[in-house]
């Protein structure tokens, strides 16, 4: 469908934002008599059909009703006078002033407001059938409603109770990667109207909180480490020492190179970004923080997932890191820190903290470290981390967590003394955020924590759409970029059922894991029949040169077939390394084909090419 006609142009929706306050979009005189009223605007007649209802006509409130309107404006104001806050536009106020000035022409949806001459008048929320206004005298001004369609506010006019502040076509909630993408791909590719709201920041978890400054603190941890262990290549480094200051002052930089354009990009698509806790409170309809309604025929959440820590006895309510902790919750490098949890963000974060000085020890429930990776993989990072002072504790279980003062204190089972630290990273694992939505109300069906989704990501719910973290699987920025375009073709009539057959992920230390597909192990417990073939980093002449001993790239595939079933590699750029394989499944190209091909020398993918060649001799 199209965008609904409006009499506003482009740039008319502006941007809420909490922090910054402006005159209010529908202005209310203290002297109700000074309104003079017309009757209704022709062109509005010649395009809206007659009120299917007649309101009471009433008056302009008085006396001390005048002081609860103007606090009813203002809290319409709140949602239509203020513009992108820390990111004004230099037309802003050209534009409400617009905006005013064609107000008693706007689309307004299926809803009645008073139209008056120069100035709106707010009436009283209250029933029709108890209109608070006094029968009309000679000396009052009358309020007389419009029936109009479309666009979408009501507040109080005409004795609604209920303020649906804004209508869309299309609402996202949520600002980061996967919802940003959502409301930028609808806007190139139709004229419907979206609306997206974010209640922390534009960019989301990974571009402030995750992927984009754990990478950046990566690399300053790799350098220092590279410094440290220069000898070895002739090199004298010195004394090094990390001024974590300045690491992040880095990372901030970087951080606002990436977003610091605010919403002003989302307003040159005319995209209406609201900043706020906009929650889902039943079928097409949310809520701000301040009780205004929303409207949209399609919504879409993006609401990402939050850290959940383990029902330890003396963890809840201490103060523990998250990932947010852990990137921006301290000013100095801790003498010592446990991590709980050995997924991607626990080993990067061990890492980085370690080669930041820190002694660490991860703390891990599972028998081995990075357990949803391939246990080989999982293996040849052992002796890396061990090698850099760290302590790994694999299948542990912590009873009881202490703080006080003194740092932190974690008892483990058949352990007798505790594991005491400065700083505790909680790194276990991460939920979708929904709590401050009314799934039910929304029909929303959820199992085992996920919301239940269709092929093209619908849930349950009319017209709801769930996408990126907040499905609760396959929490990758470049997961959620797929599905926002899974859910935009099904918003736009073309259907097109999701598929993870070929999924790559990595995770950031040094060597870095990465895979695609499915483990030896998964797959054999599918019940299939495989071949594997692996092959060592450390063998390959370019790891020598660079000094990698450990490392190895591992293909499996379907004994049958010969059809690539999956990918697994650890060496310095297997994030890099991984898309040949990545391409090779997602073609079902034989492994033949790829081994065959010729590599350049000296290079790390050489032991790729030489892994695909062993899976084709076994093909044979």
């Amino acid at each position: 469908s199209e965008r609904v006609e409006r009499g506003t142009q482009h740039g008319d929706r502006g941007v809420r934002t909490p922090e910054h306050e402006t005159e209010p979009f529908l202005q209310a005189p203290y002297a109700a008599g000074d309104a003079g009223v017309d009757e209704h605007d022709p062109v509005l007649r010649e395009r809206f059909p007659p009120p299917d209802r007649v309101a009471e006509v009433r008056v302009a409130a008085v006396d001390e009703d005048v002081a609860r309107a103007e606090q009813l404006g203002q809290r319409s104001a709140r949602l239509f006078g203020r513009i992108a806050g820390g990111n004004h536009h230099p037309h802003g106020a050209g534009r409400r002033q617009g905006r005013d000035e064609r107000v008693e022409r706007v689309d307004l949806g299926d809803l009645r407001i008073p139209v008056v001459a120069d100035d709106l008048v707010p009436a009283l929320p209250e029933p029709r059938r108890h209109p608070r206004a006094h029968p009309s005298e000679p000396n009052h001004a009358e309020l007389q409603c419009a029936h109009l369609t479309s666009w979408g506010f009501r507040s109080p006019w005409c004795g609604y109770d209920i303020a649906v502040v804004e209508r869309f076509d299309v609402f996202v909630v949520g600002g980061g990667g996967t919802g940003s993408e959502v409301a930028f791909s609808l806007s190139r590719h139709s004229k419907l109207r979206i609306g997206l709201a974010e209640r922390d920041k534009l960019g989301g978890e990974c571009n402030h909180y995750g992927c984009v400054p754990t990478k950046v603190m990566l690399k300053s941890a790799k350098v220092a480490a590279s410094a440290r262990s220069a000898m070895r290549f002739g090199v004298h480094a010195g004394d090094v020492h990390v001024d974590f200051g300045a690491v992040m002052r880095r990372a901030r930089a970087i951080i606002d190179g990436f977003s610091g354009g605010g919403a002003t990009p989302f307003e040159e698509q005319d995209i209406m970004v609201i900043f706020d806790e906009v929650r889902l409170v039943g079928p097409h309809r949310l809520e701000t923080s301040a009780g205004e309604i929303i409207e949209a025929d399609r919504i879409v959440l993006a609401t990402g997932t939050e850290p959940t820590a383990p029902p330890i006895p003396g963890l809840d309510g201490a103060p523990y890191w998250t990932n947010k902790e852990a990137v921006w919750g301290t000013d100095h490098v801790p003498s010592s820190l446990v991590v709980m949890g050995s997924g991607p963000i626990g080993i990067e974060f061990a890492q980085i903290y370690s080669r930041f000085g820190a002694k660490v020890t991860v703390v891990e429930i599972f028998d081995r470290i990075l357990f949803v990776e391939d246990p080989d993989s999982s293996a040849a990072m052992v002796p890396v981390l061990e090698g850099e002072g760290m302590t790994l504790m694999t299948g542990v279980k912590t009873t009881k967590i202490e703080h006080d003062a003194g740092g932190w204190r974690l008892y483990l089972e058949g352990r007798d003394e505790p594991v005491r630290s400065e700083a505790l990273l909680v790194a276990t694992g991460r939920k979708p955020c929904f709590d401050e939505h009314d799934l039910d109300a929304a029909g929303i069906e959820m199992k085992e924590g996920k919301p239940v989704l269709d092929e093209t990501l619908r849930a349950t719910g009319d017209n709801i759409w769930v996408a990126g973290d907040a499905t609760g699987d396959l929490l990758f920025t470049h997961v959620g970029g797929y599905e926002a375009e899974v859910v935009v073709d099904d918003i736009l009539g073309t259907r097109r059922p999701r598929d993870y057959r070929v999924v790559p992920k990595v995770t950031y230390c040094e060597p870095e894991v990465a895979s695609v597909g499915v483990t030896e192990v998964a797959a054999r417990k599918d019940g299939r029949d495989v071949v594997t073939s692996m092959l060592r980093i450390g063998d390959n002449e370019r790891a020598v040169i660079e000094g990698a001993a450990h490392g190895l790239v591992k293909l499996v595939a379907d004994r049958a077939s010969g059809e690539i079933l999956g990918g697994h590699i650890v060496a310095e750029t297997a994030g890099d390394m991984i898309h040949e394989v990545v391409a090779a499944m997602a073609a079902r190209v034989p492994p033949k084909v790829v081994g065959e091909a010729i590599h350049s020398y000296p290079t790390l993918s050489e032991t790729v090419k030489g892994a695909f060649l062993g899976l084709a001799e076994q093909l044979d």
